[in-house]
């Protein structure tokens, strides 16, 4: 497939007319690749299919805020992260590349967060917890908090959103995979681990304990992505190794963030980039045609 070009003329006209509307108030505002029809992510864990994606989107560990812990090691943990969106599916993307010198069973995830419709709503609209019958219906409801490479818990990924099950995490509204390169979970030994997330950008999941999609998505509301708006995005991937203090890193550490949607990131849901276009085949019909 051909790849682009980024047109950075074109792209600063975007960001400087974003940032005068709507304001860049956390850090730098970031970009979220966006998928043409027929080239979105097969979520398997494979990342080839994210090599369309210029550099500008990627976000690699080195320039990432150390939270907690150690100052930034390749030798010991090492990573990249981006980001991608498609209009079609209405549907965000994620992807990452992580290299560890000892894979624990345990404490190596990403806390993810995401505020789809960009409500920078604070922690009494967001994590509310009495009583019970308010946390019931408002418990990360209007922003979103996703665990990702935590199998400890029983799964790749889980949400903060729905209780058990965790239907906002599987197909069609979310998804997830895994790949060890080399290494293993558990292994306590060097690893390398690609993975890949998808979400639905819920502007409102209500959804009660033990409901599911179909009960809960007649109450519910998706955000319309449009290009050139914003949502909010922040993350945190920790590190555990025996011995060692736990390290944290994230995009934007701007406070104590992990419940105030006011303190996630600015990220850009960008337009098509110039060239892309769907040739011969999809990445999904290539990546099973390898399996065949």
């Amino acid at each position: 497939m051909k790849k682009c070009l980024i047109s950075l003329v074109a792209l600063s006209f975007v960001v400087g007319f974003v940032g005068m509307a709507a304001g860049v108030d956390i850090g730098e505002m970031q970009y979220v690749f966006q998928f043409p029809d027929g080239m979105t992510p097969t979520i398997d864990g494979d990342i080839s299919d994210w090599d369309i994606v210029p550099e500008l989107y990627w976000i690699h560990e080195e320039n990432m805020v150390q939270d907690e812990g150690i100052e930034f090691d390749p030798s010991d943990h090492n990573m990249k992260i981006a980001w991608g969106w498609n209009d079609t599916e209405n549907r965000i993307y994620f992807a990452t590349w992580i290299y560890d010198n000892s894979y624990m069973e345990s404490g190596e995830y990403f806390s993810i967060y995401v505020d789809a419709s960009h409500s920078k709503l604070g922690p009494d609209a967001i994590y509310v917890t009495s009583p019970d019958e308010e946390k019931e219906r408002w418990f990360w409801a209007l922003a979103n908090k996703y665990y990702f490479l935590r199998p400890e818990k029983g799964t790749t990924m889980y949400s903060y959103n729905t209780t058990d099950p965790d239907w906002d995490c599987m197909p069609p509204y979310g998804d997830h995979g895994l790949q060890f390169l080399d290494g293993a979970l558990g292994s306590n030994g060097p690893s390398t681990v690609t993975a890949e997330m998808m979400v639905t950008p819920w502007e409102d999941l209500n959804s009660h304990s033990g409901e599911t999609a179909a009960e809960s998505l007649p109450k519910s509301k998706i955000v319309d992505l449009t290009e050139n708006e914003l949502i909010g995005i922040e993350l945190a991937k920790s590190d555990t190794d025996v011995d060692e203090d736990r390290d944290y890193r994230t995009v934007f550490a701007a406070g104590y963030y992990a419940d105030n949607a006011g303190l996630w990131g600015d990220w850009l849901l960008s337009p098509l980039e110039e060239g892309l276009a769907v040739e011969s085949a999809t990445w999904g019909r290539i990546k099973s045609s390898f399996a065949e």
